[in-house]
C-alpha cells in the first residue's frame, strides 16, 4: 500500500483513536476492543511498516511518539497513585521487533562506566556490555497470591507459577537463561507468582537502587473495583525494591527462553505465485480529518504472453464479488495459425489452415483494506503497450452503517468459499469459527438448572446478556421507535439482519425458556403457510473457546422432494402419542430475510461438519461463483437445496423427536450449529447497558399529623 500524501500525520493520528493501556475511565467499558497495550501497537506497526511505503520511516514513528507523550494521562477517579506512563514500554517494544531504536539509546550500556559505583543496581554489577532491553522477573511470594513523583507501566507480562531453580538463581551473565520450575496455575498460595517483563536498560540505570521500586499491580478498570478493599486504591499485589536480589531477577530475555518473540515481517510486493501482475494500493487522503476517502489500486501486467495479448486490444470491467474484493476481468482476441504443425507421419503434406480467431479471458481479483462504494467504482485502463500494461481499479470508501443500508443480498455475513487453487476444492467458512469437535462441547442441562430455585434467576440472566448481541444502532432503533415504522425506516439489508437476530435470540429463549419448552422451529415468509426450513433443535451446548452458547440439532430445507414432508409435517408431529412439546413454532421474515437465512445456513453447517465432501457430485461445485463464493439458488427454485447433499442423513438421533416422524425426515436432514451472531466492534459499536446509579432514599416526611393514607401516595409501588 502507498500513501499519496501525509502519510506521517495519518499514521500518527490513528493513534488519537487508540487508547493505550493504563488510561483508567469509564470510557474503557463501552470500547474496550480500543484498548491496546503498547507491545501489541508496536507489533503492528511492524506489519504496517512492511506493508505501507513512506519517505522516511524513523520520521513517522517519531512523530508517532512525539503524538502519544502529548497526549494527557487520564488520572483514574479515587485513585491516588501516580499515572503510569507506558511510553518507556513502547519504546522497549519498537526496538525488540526492529521497528524503530531511539537514537539516544547506545548499542550497549556499560554499568561500570555509566553509573557511578555508589548507584549500581546490584544485579548489573557483573555485566558488560548491556543491551538495550532487558528483562525483569518479579517473584511474588507464595502468601501474596492469596491476596488478589513518576512511574513507568509494562502491560505485557509473561506469568506462571513456580520458582526460580537453587542451581541458577546467582547466574546473572548476559549469556544466562533463566530456568524456572513450573507448577500448575494456583490462587491458594501454593507457590510463587513470577511476573516477567521487557524494560529499557535506560529506565534501570536511572534513579538511586535503593529508592526504586517495582511493584505488581492491576491495571485500573471498572471491572477491578471490587478488589479495592484488599489491595488498597493503587490495587498493588507486591511491591519491592529493585535491588532486591532474590526477588527481582533481571535476565537478557524471558524465563526459559533463549531469545525474545518476533512478528514475521511479509515482503512488500507479494502477488499469488500464478498472478501474472504486481500490484500496489495508493490511498487518498482528507487533509483535514486524516480519513482515508478514496483507494487506487494498479495492477501492472509481467507476463509477456499477456502483454503481447494486451497489445492487440482487450475489454475491461470489474464487478464485486465480496464487501472488499473486487474481479477484474479482461477479454479479447488473437488470431492462431496452426501451419507449423507436424503431421503425425513425416512423409504426409501439411495442410496450411486459415488462421483462427480465439478469444481469451484472465481474471484478476484485487481485495482492498476497507469498504469501498461499488456505485462509485472507475475502472482506468493504460495505452497499451507489447511489454508495459496497466489497469487502474479507483474506489471510494464507505463507512460500514452507510454500506449495509445501500446492501441488501448478498449480505456477506458468512460466506462459505471454494479455494481455486485445491486440485478438489472444499467449502471453507470464511468468519464463522469452526467447531471440530462439536459432539464434545458441554451440554447445559436445561431441566436441572430449572429445578434449582437459586440457579435459575442467575442462568437467565447470564444467557439474557449472551443472546444480546444487537448493536447500539439497532437497540436505539427498537426502544425509540414502534415496530410498525421498522420496515419504513430500515433498509431491506438492515431490516433482514434485524429479523435474522430476533430469530436466532427466539430460538435460544424458547428452548431454554421458562414456560412451555420448544425445539422445533420453522421460518416462513409473512403472512404465507409456505414453510422454507424447519429447525429441530436438540441440546444447548456451551462453546467454551469462542465463549457463547450454541444450539445444537438439524435443519430441513425445502426442495421439490421434501415440499410434500415439510406439508404434512405440523399435522405428523401434532398426531404423535408423546408427552414432549413437538408442535412447531412458526418464524416469520420478509423475502430478505429468507434470502439472508439462505446464505447464512451452508456457513452453520460447515462449521459442525463430521463428514467429507464428494468432490464428485457436491452440488457446492457448481453453484459458486467466479471467486468461489458458494451462494444460495433463487428464493423461489425448489428443485434444489440451498445446502449440498453431501451431509444429508449423517446425524445423530434426536430422541426429542417422535420416532415415527424421525425416521420419515432423517434423510434429509443436515446437522447446524447456531450460535448468537455478536457483531465486529471495529465496523459497528455494540450495545452496552449503561449502569444506572441507585437513587437516594426520599427524605422523611416532614414530623405532623396527616392523614395514614397520605403518607404512602408517593411510595413506588412494589
Amino acid at each position: 500500500m502507498f500513501w499519496d500524501d501525509c502519510q506521517d500525520d495519518i499514521i500518527a493520528a490513528m493513534m488519537t483513536n487508540m487508547t493505550l493501556a493504563g488510561d483508567g475511565g469509564a470510557h474503557e467499558r463501552r470500547s474496550n476492543h480500543k484498548l491496546y497495550t503498547p507491545a501489541s501497537f508496536a507489533a503492528f506497526l511492524k506489519l504496517i511498516r512492511s506493508r505501507v511505503q513512506v519517505g522516511d520511516w524513523t520520521a513517522t514513528i517519531e512523530a508517532i511518539l512525539a503524538l502519544i507523550e502529548q497526549e494527557p494521562r487520564r488520572q483514574p477517579h479515587g485513585d491516588s497513585e501516580p499515572v503510569a506512563d507506558y511510553t518507556p514500554e513502547l519504546r522497549a517494544w519498537l526496538h525488540l521487533l526492529r521497528v524503530y531504536t531511539s537514537p539516544e539509546w547506545p548499542g550497549s550500556y556499560n554499568a561500570r562506566n555509566s553509573v557511578p559505583k555508589n548507584e549500581r543496581i546490584w544485579q548489573l554489577k557483573t555485566w558488560v556490555n548491556i543491551p538495550p532491553v532487558m528483562c525483569v522477573t518479579v517473584v511474588v511470594p507464595q502468601h501474596k497470591s492469596p491476596v488478589v513523583g513518576s512511574c513507568h507501566g509494562f502491560a505485557s507480562v509473561q506469568i506462571g507459577y513456580g520458582w526460580p531453580q537453587h542451581e541458577n538463581t546467582h547466574i546473572r551473565g548476559p549469556g544466562s537463561i533463566l530456568k524456572i520450575t513450573m507448577r500448575p496455575p494456583s490462587l491458594e498460595g501454593k507457590y510463587h507468582l513470577m511476573v516477567s517483563f521487557m524494560v529499557p536498560t535506560s529506565v534501570l540505570l536511572t534513579g538511586h537502587p535503593e529508592t526504586s521500586m517495582v511493584k505488581v499491580q492491576f491495571r485500573r478498570t471498572p471491572n477491578v473495583g471490587d478488589y479495592g478493599d484488599d489491595l488498597g486504591p493503587g490495587l498493588t499485589i507486591y511491591e519491592t525494591p529493585l535491588h532486591n536480589y532474590d526477588q527481582v531477577i533481571i535476565t537478557r530475555y524471558p524465563p526459559q527462553l533463549g531469545g525474545t518473540p518476533t512478528v514475521h515481517e511479509f515482503p512488500r510486493t507479494l502477488p499469488p505465485p500464478d498472478l501474472p501482475a504486481s500490484a500496489t494500493i495508493a490511498a487518498g487522503m482528507n487533509g483535514t480529518r486524516y480519513e482515508i476517502t478514496s483507494l487506487t489500486a494498479r495492477l501492472q501486467f509481467t507476463s509477456p504472453e499477456l502483454n503481447s495479448r494486451l497489445a492487440s486490444g482487450y475489454t475491461a470491467h470489474c464487478r464485486q464479488v465480496s464487501p472488499c474484493t473486487y474481479l477484474i476481468t479482461l477479454s479479447g482476441s488473437f488470431t492462431a495459425s496452426r501451419c507449423d504443425m507436424k503431421p503425425m507421419k513425416a512423409s504426409l503434406p501439411v495442410p496450411e489452415d486459415e488462421p483462427e480467431v480465439c478469444t481469451w479471458e484472465s481474471a484478476f481479483p484485487f481485495s482492498f483494506p476497507l469498504l469501498s462504494d461499488v456505485t462509485k467504482a472507475q475502472l482506468i485502463t493504460g495505452p497499451a503497450s507489447p511489454d508495459n500494461n496497466f489497469i487502474e481499479l479507483t474506489v471510494a470508501t464507505i463507512r460500514p452503517e452507510v454500506f449495509r443500508a445501500t446492501i441488501s443480498s448478498p449480505s456477506w455475513i458468512y460466506p462459505v468459499l471454494l479455494p481455486s487453487y485445491s486440485s478438489s476444492p472444499m467449502p471453507i467458512s470464511w468468519s464463522l469459527p469452526y467447531l471440530p469437535c462439536f459432539d464434545d462441547l458441554p451440554v447445559i442441562d436445561i431441566e436441572k438448572i430449572r429445578s434449582s430455585l437459586p440457579s435459575w434467576p442467575r442462568f437467565t440472566l447470564w444467557l439474557n446478556f449472551q443472546t444480546y448481541t444487537f448493536a447500539d444502532w439497532e437497540h436505539q432503533m427498537m426502544e425509540n421507535q414502534p415496530p410498525s415504522l421498522l420496515d419504513d425506516m430500515l433498509s431491506p439489508g438492515e431490516l433482514s439482519c434485524l429479523h435474522w437476530k430476533k430469530i436466532v435470540r427466539y430460538m435460544i429463549w424458547e428452548f431454554a425458556g421458562s414456560g412451555r419448552r420448544q425445539n422445533v422451529f420453522a421460518v416462513r415468509l409473512e403472512r404465507q403457510e409456505r414453510v422454507e426450513m424447519v429447525f429441530f433443535v436438540s441440546c444447548l451446548r456451551l462453546d467454551v473457546a469462542n465463549r457463547c452458547v450454541v444450539l445444537d440439532g438439524a435443519v430441513l430445507v425445502r426442495t421439490a422432494e421434501t415440499g410434500g414432508l415439510m406439508d404434512g409435517l405440523e399435522k405428523a408431529l401434532n398426531d404423535t402419542d408423546t408427552e414432549l412439546d413437538t408442535s412447531l413454532d412458526y418464524l416469520d421474515t420478509t423475502p430478505d430475510g429468507l434470502q439472508l437465512w439462505k446464505e447464512i445456513l451452508p456457513a452453520y453447517v460447515e462449521r459442525c461438519r463430521t463428514w467429507e465432501h464428494d468432490p464428485e457430485r457436491c452440488e457446492y461445485l457448481h453453484r459458486a461463483s467466479a471467486m468461489g463464493v458458494v451462494t444460495p439458488m433463487d428464493i423461489d427454485d425448489d428443485e434444489s437445496s440451498v445446502l449440498c447433499s453431501c451431509g444429508n442423513g449423517r446425524l445423530p438421533d434426536n430422541d426429542r423427536i417422535p420416532p415415527r416422524v424421525w425416521e420419515k425426515i432423517k434423510k434429509h436432514l443436515v446437522s447446524v450449529a447456531i450460535s448468537p451472531p455478536f457483531g465486529c466492534p471495529f465496523v459497528e459499536e455494540p450495545y452496552v447497558p449503561e449502569d444506572k446509579p441507585i437513587a437516594p432514599p426520599p427524605p422523611p416526611p416532614p414530623p405532623k399529623v396527616v392523614c395514614r393514607n397520605l403518607l404512602f401516595q408517593g411510595l413506588p409501588k412494589g
